[in-house]
């Protein structure tokens, strides 16, 4: 008898922790999930990689708001893969942030990275129908990621007084 790959016997819930780094920096984290990261600024707030579905960024987004009602604007994707970008759209923030070469990297492989990564991690995937509908019928752009070139590599979010935050965005 196959075994079945690791990822696709992971069916059963996990403990999700949503813990308190700083006072305005917090970690959603799932036992060996995808982790993601919330910086409170001083007028908004950033979330550092998405969740994998808009359904699954509802969870993280009634964390935030048991912390602060401020705006999430910014939305940081780290990488390509459909397990960190696809719940982008759920936050309604102003802006998605992404280097060049994950914005590339979204357009060449996103489709066919959703339907591995579908397939490999359903329990991560719960709520795929809320995915924006091109990535599901094999469009290769993700819908809803309107990208704009930045002036620099290096972008100041979060500005204020007190709390800046300076983005890398690697290479081009």
């Amino acid at each position: 008898m196959a075994r079945a790959f690791a990822s696709t016997a992971d069916v059963g819930p996990k403990r999700i922790v949503f813990e308190k780094l700083t006072p305005n920096a917090h970690v959603y984290s799932a036992e060996g999930d995808p982790t993601s990261g919330v910086v409170i600024g001083d007028d908004s707030v950033m979330v550092i990689d998405a969740r994998a579905t808009p359904a699954a960024a509802q969870d993280l987004i009634r964390r935030v708001r048991r912390v602060t009602r401020k705006p999430i604007q910014y939305v940081v994707l780290t990488h390509y893969h459909a397990v960190r970008v696809l719940g982008a759209s759920a936050y309604g923030a102003d802006h998605i942030i992404a280097s060049e070469a994950t914005r590339a990297l979204i357009r060449e492989r996103g489709a066919q990275d959703y339907k591995s990564e579908v397939g490999r991690f359903p329990r991560l995937f719960q709520g795929v129908e809320t995915v924006p509908g091109r990535v599901r019928t094999g469009d290769r752009r993700y819908r809803g990621f309107h990208h704009r070139p930045l002036p620099r590599r290096r972008l100041t979010v979060l500005g204020g007084n007190r709390h800046r935050i300076r983005l890398d965005l690697g290479a081009k």
